[in-house]
């Protein structure tokens, strides 16, 4: 009796056996065979070819949203004779400037500027009331500013002049200063700066205040620089053009009809125009180095995960493949042959 129940519970055993491992046969004949491979992958050509009439939509949607946004905001906010006229008086500006640079910082590297305000040429507070005014008027025209934080950031630059000042008093080295100490500096608005706004390109983020610092943020401050703008943003940081509905287009410096790049496109365009000697960007797909080449700037994507992006929003918010690049002028803002 209990041979056969032992005898019993071997059969069932052995046809357990069997029907695991035939499943994990026809299991694996899905995955790994030739004919498994070939259906998987003409389902996924079928699901491709079925998804991208949809995607072509949905990118048409926004784009067709972004261009109605710009032209109803800029027709409400700034009327097509205003906008003419402010136009015509920044290429007046413009050719001024190419001559003769309101405070000669404005045509300067960011290095050279933090030698000459250590050495005592330059006061930080001179020079970021320089650049404030210089980026005052590229706004009017160019529409590259997303929010600003110049009390505070003039406020910051008598702070550093007044260490300076204890610095010579006691015989101090200024070399024991970061390296950037007193430096203006701009920022993509992608990047969480404490009071100002993060929209990250959408319209329901479009009066949302950062409360905390990105981490790249902060790493600037550590260098010295003094923050005093965060630059615009196409929708979701995506495109390779700096336009939303939510604050219009930016335009380059060079020709007003001609577009920034993307979608670090207002940081370098500000920079183009001697608005800042410098600042930080972030790129996956060209959004450092496209809006650098549209605007005559330099620009660099380090390698991926060098930077931290903590504190970003908009696409990839926070994940490292977003990475974050400095950009400094090689031109200064020159005239165009284009008058609107």
């Amino acid at each position: 009796m209990s041979h056969s129940a032992a005898g019993d519970d071997g059969t069932a055993a052995t046809l357990a056996a069997l029907a695991a491992a035939g499943t994990r046969k026809v299991l694996g004949f899905a995955r790994h065979s030739r004919t498994g491979k070939f259906l998987s992958a003409i389902l996924n050509v079928v699901l491709l070819i079925a998804a991208a009439p949809l995607i072509a939509v949905m990118i048409a949607w926004l784009q067709l949203k972004s261009y109605a946004g710009h032209f109803f905001h800029r027709l409400s906010t700034e009327g097509p004779l205003n906008l003419k006229k402010a136009r015509r008086q920044h290429l007046v500006d413009s050719v001024r400037f190419a001559a003769q640079p309101e405070h000669p910082a404005l045509a300067q590297s960011a290095t050279t500027i933090a030698l000459y305000i250590k050495a005592g040429k330059y006061t930080s507070e001179e020079v970021m009331r320089a650049f404030i005014r210089q980026a005052s008027r590229v706004q009017t025209c160019m529409n590259v500013i997303k929010d600003e934080r110049y009390a505070l950031a003039i406020a910051e630059a008598q702070a550093v002049d007044a260490v300076l000042r204890q610095y010579r008093a006691s015989s101090k080295n200024l070399d024991e200063l970061p390296p950037f100490f007193g430096v203006p500096c701009s920022v993509k608005e992608v990047f969480a700066v404490p009071g100002l706004r993060q929209t990250g390109g959408t319209w329901w983020r479009r009066e949302y205040r950062a409360t905390t610092e990105a981490s790249p943020i902060t790493r600037l401050r550590k260098a010295g620089f003094v923050l005093f703008c965060v630059t615009t943003i196409p929708e979701l940081g995506m495109w390779y053009e700096t336009l939303w509905g939510g604050g219009g287009r930016s335009s380059n410096a060079y020709d007003h009809r001609r577009i920034v790049g993307g979608s670090s496109g207002g940081e370098a365009a500000l920079i183009s125009a001697a608005g800042a000697p410098c600042g930080i960007g972030s790129d996956i797909g060209g959004s450092i180095r496209m809006p650098s080449a549209f605007n005559g700037v330099w620009g660099h994507k380090p390698t991926g995960g060098l930077v931290s992006n903590a504190g970003a929003c908009g696409m990839g918010s926070q994940h490292s493949a977003l990475r974050a690049g400095m950009a400094k002028p090689l031109c200064i803002l020159a005239p165009t042959d284009h008058v609107l």
